[in-house]
């Protein structure tokens, strides 16, 4: 019997901690920061991402820190940060840049 064997690639466009992605939640697109990387646990060894988005969720300008995981074939890379930028500035990045908006 012969067995079957699942190659697993590195993508040259794997997603990094501290990038901007897009994704899709429902009906709409939103932005988030890839907070951490969860490895090869993705069907066929595929990277799994942690995210970080923020909501309005009272209608009050308040916005409140929303995190998930994702399988990275489900966003969107925005742009590229440094790898030693740290997730806390990139949140705060990310807030300034809704709160001017």
């Amino acid at each position: 019997m012969a067995h079957k064997t699942v190659e697993k690639s590195v993508s040259p466009d794997k997603i990094r901690v501290g990038q901007r992605v897009r994704f899709h939640r429902g009906v709409s697109a939103r932005e988030a920061i890839v907070i951490e990387d969860r490895g090869p646990l993705d069907i066929g060894g595929g990277q799994v991402v942690r995210i970080r988005y923020f909501v309005d969720y009272a209608g009050d300008g308040v916005l409140e820190p929303v995190e998930t995981e994702t399988a990275a074939r489900n966003v969107e890379i925005l742009d590229e940060f440094p790898a030693t930028v740290s997730t806390s500035q990139t949140s705060d990045a990310i807030i300034a840049k809704i709160n001017v908006a």
